[in-house]
């Protein structure tokens, strides 16, 4: 057995700060006491061959003194605490067995547990297989690409006043596989967008996460899916003179929030709530 387990939390146990208050010597040094007790008991047979791992009676407090660069027996007055607190019970690390269980013995036969070639033989497969979940994803990656750059073109043909780089996130309806649920289309909203309103911050790059938000606003209700809500919607918007820049406040620069703060759900509800307005939510 060439490893053992090291728990998380260990550095800030309330145990190893009140051994280090009882030693008096600071919670670094306690902490690599206990880290070397650990590896002497996991390396316990190897030392004795009629003893069980666990077992720390071998364990030599002066050399540690030496190997630390501490002065003399410090180490001790740390096992001295760990003693009394029961971390250290007859010579063994109390709760071995439970916190470094048996099943986790290097080919125990009576566990099942997996010798190291055979955990060597399994790591091998299983980075040979993620290997082959890697090259599906670049040839995905490469088609994604290949479907951007067209839909990129058509939107360079079709939009001379706007510049969109179009993400795999966007959704246009005739290229993609009819579904029941009605598909978003993002760069029909985005154009209503600048047309009403063209004070606010022009869409250039509509990224993932954007089409994400913009995606979920239009499937929370039946209602939104068509461009006619999407137009009453940024009508109404444009009758707010704080989210259109007409509202002034000393020399505080314009708010003109851009269409992937409008549609981040905690603002879209504060807008159809009529936060930014006088008149009547929308």
């Amino acid at each position: 057995m060439d490893w053992f387990r090291w728990w998380h939390g260990t550095v800030t146990d309330p145990k190893f700060q009140w051994v280090s208050r009882r030693s008096g010597q600071p919670l670094p040094t306690v902490i690599a006491v206990w880290a070397a007790l650990l590896e002497c008991g996991s390396n316990a047979t190897q030392c004795n061959a009629d003893a069980t791992r666990g077992n720390v009676a071998s364990f030599e407090c002066n050399d540690y003194d030496v190997l630390f660069g501490l002065d003399d027996g410090c180490v001790q007055k740390v096992w001295d605490a760990m003693v009394e607190k029961k971390l250290i019970v007859d010579g063994r690390i109390a709760g071995w067995e439970n916190r470094q269980p048996k099943r986790e013995d290097s080919g125990n036969p009576s566990t099942g547990a997996l010798s190291s070639t055979e955990r060597s033989r399994l790591h091998r497969e299983r980075k040979k297989h993620g290997e082959t979940i890697g090259d599906d994803m670049q040839r995905d990656a490469t088609q994604c690409n290949d479907r951007e750059e067209e839909i990129r073109e058509q939107i360079n043909h079709s939009n001379t006043d706007v510049l969109l780089v179009a993400s795999p996130a966007d959704d246009l309806s005739s290229q993609r596989l009819k579904s029941p649920k009605a598909v978003c289309p993002h760069q029909e909203i985005i154009a209503l967008y600048h047309e009403l309103l063209p004070a606010s911050p022009m869409i250039r790059d509509w990224t993932a996460a954007r089409a994400e938000h913009l995606r979920c606003r239009w499937n929370e209700d039946p209602k939104r899916q068509t461009l006619e809500w999407w137009r009453r919607f940024f009508g109404y918007i444009g009758k707010s003179e704080f989210l259109t820049g007409r509202a002034t406040s000393g020399d505080r620069k314009p708010f003109t929030p851009g269409l992937d703060w409008i549609c981040k759900a905690e603002n879209f509800a504060k807008i159809r709530e009529g936060r930014f307005h006088d008149a009547e939510a929308a």
